[in-house]
């Protein structure tokens, strides 16, 4: 979509026009959520008796779009399963008044929702302790629409597609 906006903001803005929103930011934050990790991962290792963890492999590079629970963000010592993002928007540059948007999980829900990278190996975090890592993301070659994203947290690296 980024490319469209790119597109007819070359093509049709005026000199001196101004595009909305003016900023955006993206933000990651840990999420802790057991069950939600459960549900979509631990729950192939026993489907009606037979062990069918080898699905995790398929599973895990799905970026999963969802509302997250805001109690389910890592803010105390926990086992991080998880790692969302959101992202905030601006109206500001010749405006009356200031306007901020939010997806974020603390904010009200809007159907972008959060996008969700399960973690295969989870970690643990106590008080101090920093999450450092890089993302990457690009346009998925065989669909222009779908977005490969790669994420290096704490010397591991896994890569997710987005539809």
């Amino acid at each position: 979509m980024l490319d469209s906006v790119i597109y007819a903001k070359q093509k049709y803005l005026a000199e001196g026009g101004s595009v909305y929103p003016d900023t955006c930011t993206i933000s990651l934050v840990a999420v802790s959520d057991t069950k939600a990790h459960a549900e979509k991962l631990a729950f192939w290792d026993d489907v009606y008796g037979f062990n069918m963890s080898c699905m995790k492999k398929a599973v895990l590079p799905e970026a999963v779009v969802e509302v997250i629970n805001p109690d389910t963000l890592a803010s105390q010592p926990c086992v991080v399963k998880a790692i969302a993002g959101y992202f905030d928007v601006v109206f500001e540059r010749n405006c009356s008044s200031r306007v901020v948007f939010s997806t974020g999980p603390q904010c009200m829900k809007t159907h972008w929702k959060q996008t969700v990278f399960l973690l295969e190996k989870p970690i643990a975090v106590t008080v101090g302790d920093v999450l450092k890592g890089k993302i990457t993301v690009h346009k998925n070659r065989k669909d222009p629409r779908s977005l490969i994203i790669t994420l290096m947290l704490n010397n591991t690296t896994q890569t997710y597609s987005l539809q």
